[in-house]
């Protein structure tokens, strides 16, 4: 091998090291299930399309929602889960969901009941005069779950409301 053959391999080796080093970091940070959301005295109301929430056993997802407030106060946090009629659905029969805010649980249980009541979920007004509250979802399938939950996946729009203490949400 001549030597600009070998500075010539050297050179690209580095590009490549570079290349894959900048698309990783795209990925871990363009593609983050953590969210921001800012929002003031008015509330804040949006939903969110959870398309095809597919885990295999022993999985566990996480959606991180990062509540800002300009107006300091207490607010309602609350969420509603709905199922698409157009999605396969199986899999919310062995998911578990878990509702984390501001280190308090507001519900653990199955995404089949939380999909099929249409319930908002909500727990006690939580002071935002801090610089911001964590909101957590969890979704998990036990590693006991078999091969009946293969090729299988969930479909469902999960909507985010914050109202001021008092005021309704708006569902």
């Amino acid at each position: 091998m001549r030597r600009d053959d070998t500075l010539t391999a050297k050179v690209f080796f580095i590009c490549l090291i570079i290349i894959l080093g900048f698309v990783v970091w795209m990925i871990v940070n363009n593609f983050s299930d953590d969210k921001e959301v800012d929002f003031d005295a008015e509330g804040f109301h949006e939903t969110v399309f959870i398309e095809g929430l597919a885990l295999v056993p022993g999985d566990e997802r996480d959606y991180s929602f990062k509540l800002k407030c300009r107006d300091k106060g207490e607010y309602q946090v609350g969420l509603r889960m709905v199922e698409k009629p157009e999605g396969d659905g199986g899999l919310k029969e062995f998911i578990n969901v878990k509702i984390v805010l501001d280190d308090k649980v507001l519900y653990e249980g199955s995404l089949k009941e939380v999909l099929l009541g249409e319930a908002v979920i909500y727990g006690e007004p939580v002071s935002f005069s801090r610089e911001s509250v964590d909101l957590v979802i969890t979704y998990a399938m036990p590693i006991e779950v078999g091969n009946e939950a293969m090729g299988t996946f969930a479909d469902f729009d999960m909507t985010l409301m914050v109202s001021e203490k008092g005021a309704p949400l708006n569902v």
